[in-house]
């Protein structure tokens, strides 16, 4: 017999306080999390499962002294949260941030000879916005910086997922296993059996069998509400690396273990290991070679940075 969810005790009194979860519930709601409200409370869970291990109760109080709603929190009380958990705590401390760049398609942190990538939140949504400090972010640890991927929040979460990649996306690492071919690349037409995450229109043309799940399906598309069926069916489930800046990314890889080869792809990928021990088989990402050449092309609102001279593709695998 299944047990109750955990319950989590947060206060709404305030009109401040209840403006905080409002977001978080909007944030958990568009990264794929059911959010359903019973005469208990709202209970958070993957899709519709009554699985405790992913399941949380949150129960309002009103002035009891508990705490503001933070969405990351709730993850992590039903259990999730602990693959950005792990990369934000792999980050050392003692590395510099001197330049930080949030452009229309990209953000950028540099400190000293690390530079990572993440993408910006898409246009027309709440990313549009601040959340620099009044003292700014130049001068700041990049763990420090790390530790935006702890959240909700979009913009948050693509500032924290550039500073992790600038430490592990790096052109001299050695941890990185020498595979010659990767990603898409390494995948073999016709693509049976493939579910792609995301748009990846060149990869789905090399692929023709490759099934592509879309939230604004094109024609071909499966649409997002019907995913759960397409990836139990999958044998090869490649998910953007944008469902880690978004925060759908745990979900994914919750809903998807009886897969048998799961890929993260795309620049916004970390090359760190412990993805490995996460539920991914592979992940696809870019490091910088010309860190100045980025950073303009981003200022320049360029969109496709797999230029040889800026950037270059590399691949970790179990």
């Amino acid at each position: 017999m299944n047990q109750p969810p955990a319950t989590l005790a947060f206060d709404i009194a305030t009109p401040e306080n209840k403006k905080t979860w409002d977001q978080a519930a909007l944030e958990l709601s568009e990264a794929g999390w059911h959010l359903q409200t019973t005469a208990d409370g709202i209970v958070v869970s993957l899709h519709d499962t009554e699985d405790p291990r992913v399941q949380v109760r949150l129960h309002e109080e009103k002035g009891s002294g508990a705490p503001a709603a933070n969405g990351f929190a709730v993850l992590r009380a039903m259990g999730a949260g602990a693959l950005e958990t792990a990369l934000c705590d792999s980050i050392p401390r003692g590395i510099t941030v001197d330049r930080v760049v949030v452009g229309m398609n990209w953000t950028l942190v540099r400190a000293g000879s690390f530079c990572g990538i993440a993408r910006s939140p898409a246009r027309g949504t709440a990313g549009a916005r601040t959340i620099r400090p009044r003292e700014g972010f130049v001068g700041k640890e990049l763990a420090d910086l790390a530790a935006y991927l702890r959240s909700t929040d979009p913009l948050a979460r693509s500032l924290g997922l550039a500073a992790v990649n600038a430490f592990w996306n790096r052109p001299d690492a050695d941890y990185q296993e020498q595979v010659p071919v990767g990603g898409f690349s390494g995948l073999q037409p016709p693509g049976d059996g493939v579910i792609i995450i995301g748009g990846f229109r060149g990869a789905a043309r090399r692929l023709p069998k490759a099934r592509v799940v879309e939230r604004e399906p094109k024609p071909g598309d499966i649409p997002a509400t019907d995913a759960k069926t397409a990836i139990n069916q999958a044998k090869i489930l490649a998910v953007t690396a944008q469902t880690l800046m978004n925060g759908s990314l745990d979900p994914l890889l919750l809903g998807s273990e009886n897969v048998p080869r799961r890929m993260l792809i795309g620049p916004s990928a970390p090359l760190c290991p412990l993805l490995l021990n996460h539920g991914l088989q592979e992940v696809s990402a870019v490091v910088i070679q010309d860190a100045g050449a980025a950073e303009a092309f981003i200022c320049e609102t360029g969109t496709m940075i797999m230029h040889d001279h800026i950037a270059r593709s590399a691949y970790l695998r179990r």
